[in-house]
This record gives C-alpha cells, sequence and structure tokens, in this order.
C-alpha cells in the first residue's frame, strides 16, 4: 500500500507543479490570497495577506482556514527553497488519506485484501484525482483527517477519533457539516446497537469539539462563521438559478461522483449524508456557473469521503450475493469500468483539463518566470498580474495589477510596489471583460514612460519603480 501511495505522490505532486509553473490554475488570485498569508505567518505577521490592497487579516475576507494556514507555515522554508515542495505538501496530505481507506475496508471486510483494493481504488478514484490536480484550497484538506477520524470512530477509539476529528473542524467550516453528519451515522449505529454507553462517549467526544471551535479556535483567528455564510449564502443564492441546465448540470456532477462504482451505492445512508452538499451544490448555482459542463472543481471535495465510503460499505452489503473466490476480481472488474466510463465523461466537461497533457509541458510562462527572478529581490513589493501572483506570493507584500477582474482594481498598488510584472498584451485581459483593455493599454502605456523596463519576455514585462 505504502509503494503505491509513494509512487502516486511523487508523479502527482510533479503534475502539480508543472501547472503550477505553466500558469495552469483557476483561480492564481485566491492561490496567492493563501500563499501570501501562509509566508506572512511565517515570518510573524500572523494570518495577514497583502493581497486586497492593504494588510488585512485571512478570516475577515475569507473562510475560516485560519489554523490551517498557520500549520502550513511551518514548511514555508522549503516552499522557498523549491516551488516543487508546496505541490509536494499538497498532494502527500491528500494521498495519506488512501490509509486511511486502506484501513477502513480492511476492517469491514475483516480481509486486508480489500483494504488494498478499495486503498488504492481511491487514489484511482477520478474525483480524488481531480482535487489533488485543482488549484489548492483549504477545504480539500479536510477529506484526509476526516477519513482517519471515521475510522477511529469506528474501532470506537476515541482519543484518536476526537483529535483527527478536531483537524478536520479546524481547516474550514465545512468541516462542521462532515463531522456533524458522521455523529449521526455513528449516533444511530450505537442506538441500534442499544449500546447506550458509547452513545454517551460519541456525543460528549463531538461536543467538546464543538466547544473548542467556537471558544478557542475561531477566536483565535477572530473567524465569524454566521456572517460568513450569510455572506457567501446571500451572493450565490437566486432563484434564476434553478433552471432545466442547472438541473442537468447537477445530474452530470453527480454521475461523476457516483458512476465510478457503476452507481453501486447512490441511495445508500451513507451517501445520502452527502444530500445537504448536494442541493446546496443545486441551489447556489455552484454546478453550472456560468454553461453547461462546466464546474468549479474545488468546491466539490467535501463530498468526496461519504461518497467513496459508501462504494466501500455497499459493496460489503452485496459481498454475499457473489461467491467467495471471484469477489475480489469482480469488484476490481466494476471498479475499473465505472472509473473508465467516469473518464469518459469527464471528457465532456471543463474537468478534462486536469487530463490534458499539455497543461504540464514547459511554457513560455515558466521561462519569463524565471528571468524575472535574476531582477528582484525577495522582500521588496510588488505588483503582479493576478493569474500568475502565487508564483512571487512568497513575500510580504504583494499585490495584483489592475488586469485581474477590472482594470481600475488597486490601481495605487502599483505605485507603492518595487517591482511590477504585467502582461505585455492587452489581450490577456480577462476575456469576459473586453471592455477593461483599452484601459488596460492607457495603463501599460503610463508605465512604460514613467517606470524602468527590466525585463521584456514572451509573455511578461517587469518594470521597476525608481521612485520607490
Amino acid at each position: 500500500m505504502l509503494i503505491f501511495i509513494t509512487l502516486f505522490i511523487l508523479f502527482f505532486s510533479y503534475l502539480d507543479y508543472r501547472a503550477l509553473m505553466n500558469g495552469n490554475v483557476n483561480w492564481g488570485f485566491d492561490l496567492a490570497y493563501y500563499i501570501n498569508s501562509i509566508y506572512n505567518t511565517s515570518i510573524g505577521r500572523f494570518l495577514i495577506t497583502s493581497i486586497p490592497g492593504e494588510d488585512t487579516f485571512v478570516s475577515k475576507t475569507d473562510h475560516g482556514s485560519g489554523i490551517i494556514i498557520a500549520f502550513i507555515s511551518l514548511f514555508t522554508y522549503f516552499f522557498k527553497m523549491h516551488f516543487f515542495f508546496f505541490s509536494l505538501f499538497k498532494i502527500t496530505w491528500l494521498a495519506i488519506g488512501a490509509i486511511a481507506i486502506y484501513l477502513i475496508a480492511k476492517n469491514r471486510f475483516d480481509d486486508e485484501r480489500y483494504g488494498l483494493l478499495f486503498g488504492v481504488g481511491y487514489l484511482f478514484y477520478p474525483m480524488f484525482q481531480i482535487t489533488c490536480l485543482s488549484d489548492f484550497r483549504p477545504l480539500n484538506l479536510i477529506i484526509t483527517p476526516f477519513l482517519f477520524s471515521f475510522y477511529f470512530y469506528e474501532k470506537k477509539e476515541y482519543f484518536f477519533a476526537t483529535i483527527f476529528s478536531l483537524i478536520a473542524l479546524s481547516v474550514r467550516e465545512e468541516g462542521i457539516y462532515l463531522i456533524i453528519a458522521m455523529y449521526i451515522y455513528f449516533l444511530i449505529k450505537t442506538l441500534n446497537e442499544k449500546n447506550i454507553d458509547q452513545s454517551i462517549k460519541l456525543s460528549l467526544s463531538i461536543l467538546l469539539q464543538l466547544i473548542a471551535l467556537f471558544s478557542i479556535l475561531y477566536p483565535l483567528i477572530k473567524f465569524d462563521l454566521f456572517t460568513t455564510l450569510l455572506h457567501y449564502g446571500r451572493i450565490q443564492f437566486t432563484p434564476e438559478k434553478i433552471t432545466y441546465l442547472n438541473f442537468l448540470s447537477f445530474l452530470i456532477l453527480l454521475s461523476i461522483f457516483c458512476l465510478p462504482s457503476l452507481f453501486i451505492g447512490l441511495f445508500s445512508f451513507m451517501n445520502l449524508l452527502n444530500l445537504p452538499l448536494y442541493i446546496e451544490y443545486f441551489l447556489v448555482g455552484v454546478p453550472a456557473p456560468f454553461t453547461l459542463y462546466t464546474y468549479v472543481l474545488h468546491y466539490y471535495s467535501s463530498a468526496i469521503p461519504f461518497t467513496y465510503l459508501s462504494i466501500i460499505y455497499s459493496f460489503y452489503k452485496i459481498k454475499k450475493r457473489v461467491k467467495a473466490k471471484n469477489r475480489i476480481l469482480i469488484f476490481l472488474i466494476i471498479l475499473a469500468v465505472g472509473f473508465f466510463l467516469t473518464l469518459l465523461l469527464v471528457r465532456h466537461t471543463n474537468i478534462r483539463q486536469v487530463y490534458d497533457l499539455n497543461r504540464y509541458l514547459k511554457t513560455d510562462i515558466e521561462e519569463d518566470y524565471y528571468e524575472i527572478l535574476k531582477f528582484i529581490d525577495t522582500d521588496s513589493p510588488m505588483a503582479v498580474d493576478g493569474d500568475i501572483a502565487y508564483l512571487f506570493s512568497l513575500r510580504p507584500y504583494i499585490y495584483t495589477t489592475p488586469s485581474f477582474w477590472e482594470v481600475k482594481y488597486n490601481v495605487t498598488t502599483l505605485y507603492k510596489s518595487k517591482y511590477i510584472i504585467l502582461p505585455k498584451n492587452e489581450t490577456f485581459v480577462e476575456e469576459y471583460n473586453p471592455e477593461n483593455k483599452a484601459e488596460y493599454k492607457e495603463i501599460l502605456e503610463k508605465l512604460d514612460k514613467n517606470f524602468k523596463k527590466l525585463y521584456e519576455g514572451k509573455i511578461f514585462l517587469l518594470f521597476e519603480n525608481e521612485n520607490f
């Protein structure tokens, strides 16, 4: 099992690193936001990011990810040494979840072979691979500690279960839903077993975690859960998003989750625990924010744990219907066919990009990046095009240039930065804001006249503010 996990970590870390160096991320601005806050925390500027244009406490503008950001900051030395270590950290954290799956399946079937089957299968599970190769998000990091928590609750080892559960809760606020859903599952199970003692221990464990979360952890990172829920719910949900195309897009998303097992376990109680998440995906328009077959990759990882666990538990229920000597082979065939069909379905969505070889081939962006490093120091403030700002965010002060979202955004940051990096062609400006191109060109010409041009690459221009 460890050999499979090691090979997966090395291969997918390299792919993720190549995508980062090529600028092939979906939300470069958000990634810069996280990396900058990670770096600042490592130098004593606790959970501070300068990306919005001024020093901002992370939890005031985003979700409750402060605890995990503070933890990741311990590894900043390696990230500055080489950007590959950032990808290595992310993929290693995610891939270790396969060990939890191995333990859960082994315990459920009381057979190590099934642990290996489902543990390795988890590494090939398309939605998990998609999560690994999508942008870094604290949301995705919930999966691994949650799976370990589930395993230890299943074994009734409440100390370790509580530790991993508390880690999952502290990663981001979505962890609250997963932990409560898991609590409902195990509470019903212990009550059905008429094991009141275990029900009380389980309830106390969850209660203590929630008390610690709301009385210690959230105040520490200055995070207000209810304000965040109100804000994001209000800006995302509108009645007009409930359309036929939205519903069809949601069904495609559901198929990407459940087709890998040929829909075995689709209506299992374990998978029904995802129902609130599925309802959210449908109501807020997340599955189809722009067009049919278009998905924002990082939103869906919260549904992975219960979906994959439903596969394990559903296969366990049907094992008696399959002859023992053929059971492993038949389960393997079902998963192989399901994974293959899922990949065929994925080809018709924007998710196919993670399986596109060209995404990982060397590009001019990487060449420009290494040339620019020769001209700049490591600590001076910079204003960088939002799509690639993450590459330069391991510094105290970094701002995004006006080419991201709208041209007028944070124009003043250009003048409080020592270095400025912009696309050399105005067509690099977001295509869905074409009206910004004229303004952008004016700013580029103004910079060309008033700032010293240090480097002109194939994609980007580097300016130095000599009055800084």
